[in-house]
């Protein structure tokens, strides 16, 4: 096992996975939602840990994830499964409240026999791990993670759920911040996504005690890549040959914006009958009813196509189909795996900037749709342009915002925690 695992560190250059005293790591990521075919980091970062050579295994709940209509009131399969050689054990969950917090007997039991060095509990919000961070009958590595950085009562919040809903986000507000606080301080290291999400830790959960480190998000370069023989299928599927035609990926709510996404391409589509709009994602049922009047209303509802739920790993076959990937309201791995496919991005300047501005990317203020009509115009009358956006986006992506990378760095963090424990 040990020759297997210093011949994998071998064959990834510039990740330091096993340490010079080092065993491979017993590594348990603790989530409460974890569907491998939405794809989230929780599995990225697991699958890329396993190929550098540790023994991962992932603990969650039986409850799909909460913003999916399709999966809504369904179950998945509870017990042990193996995905890829990923070991995953699902517990059965007793509910759930305030939309995105899970409960589940059995955590601490499940971490007994799964025997980790380190657990790495995901978003603690979720509320599925906090057995883990409380009392520790084992002497295992705990870090977390955070993804948050701006706060639920935040006004667009209200203005997006209406006056009534808001009295229930104070209510959630109040009971997160709470639980979160309890959790976090637990930790023996603390990874934030980005640097937004660490002074969201302090300013929001008041914690300033475990280390915490900025690691990045990140795609997976090897799912997420440009493939021509994808662009022919998807523009046959949908007859786009000869289109110009506009992205949107990622789960489809309404802090998304999307109504004002087809105003902006209404406008456009008058000027250029030749464009199209995908909207590729899934969502709350009643959005996804106001978005298709809204394009019915505008007179573009042939121009739009509404995709649904696609899996990642044929989201590349899309976003290679498409010229232009648009988001007006968010920044999301969604971008950085459009890149990864080779395609120009235009994105609002927002936590993940920092990101856009070193290539690939055409930036405006957040938000606001003349901006982004103004920034669509530009890269639609410039085709060089969007090719060398695209390969720039492409090469920033492989070479610096990879999971392979992040996952190395996350190793080197668990291997850090392990050692102070023993």
């Amino acid at each position: 096992m040990r020759a297997l695992a210093e011949e994998k560190c071998k064959k990834v250059e510039g990740i330091s996975v096993i340490t010079a005293r080092g065993s491979p790591l017993r590594i348990v990521h603790i989530v409460g939602y974890f569907m491998p075919e939405v794809g989230y980091e929780e599995y990225f970062l697991a699958k890329e840990q396993l190929k550098l050579g540790h023994n991962v295994a992932v603990l969650t709940s039986d409850r799909p994830l909460p913003h999916l209509s399709s999966g809504r009131g369904e179950r998945l399969k509870v017990g042990k499964e193996v995905l890829g050689g990923l070991e995953v054990v699902r517990l059965k969950a007793l509910g759930e409240f305030f939309y995105d917090m899970v409960l589940a007997p059995g955590v601490r039991s499940a971490l007994e026999e799964l025997s980790p060095d380190v657990v790495h509990l995901h978003e603690p919000k979720h509320l599925f791990g906090f057995p883990a961070a409380l009392k520790r009958r084992r002497n295992y590595g705990l870090v977390m993670d955070i993804h948050d950085f701006d706060y639920p009562d935040h006004p667009i919040h209200r203005e997006i759920r209406g006056p009534v809903d808001a009295v229930v986000v104070g209510e959630y507000v109040t009971f997160r911040r709470l639980v979160g606080r309890a959790v976090f301080k637990r930790a023996d290291h603390i990874v934030a996504v980005i640097p937004a999400c660490r002074n969201f830790l302090e300013d929001f959960y008041k914690v300033r005690g475990p280390p915490v480190t900025v690691t990045g998000l990140g795609a997976d370069t090897e799912m997420f890549h440009y493939t021509e023989k994808g662009r022919r299928r998807i523009r046959e599927m949908y007859s786009l040959e000869g289109r110009e035609v506009l992205i949107f990926s990622g789960v489809i709510t309404r802090r998304k914006r999307l109504e004002d996404v087809l105003e902006v391409f209404s406008s456009l589509a008058k000027e250029n009958p030749n464009l199209r709009l995908m909207v590729v994602g899934d969502g709350p049922e009643d959005y996804f009813r106001m978005l298709k009047s809204k394009a019915e209303a505008l007179g573009i509802s042939e121009r739009v196509i509404f995709t649904g739920f696609i899996p990642k790993e044929r989201l590349k076959e899309y976003f290679s189909a498409a010229d232009i990937g648009v988001w007006l309201s968010n920044n999301s791995i969604n971008q950085l795996e459009a890149m990864a496919c080779r395609l120009p991005v235009v994105v609002p300047e927002l936590q993940l900037s920092f990101i856009f501005k070193q290539g690939g990317a055409l930036l405006f203020p957040p938000g606001e749709k003349d901006a982004f009509k103004k920034a669509l115009v530009e890269i639609l009358a410039d085709e060089e342009r969007r090719e060398a956006l695209g390969r720039e986006g492409e090469k920033l992506v492989r070479e610096r915002y990879s999971y392979s990378h992040i996952a190395g760095r996350l190793v080197e963090i668990y291997q850090s925690v392990v050692e102070k424990r023993r």
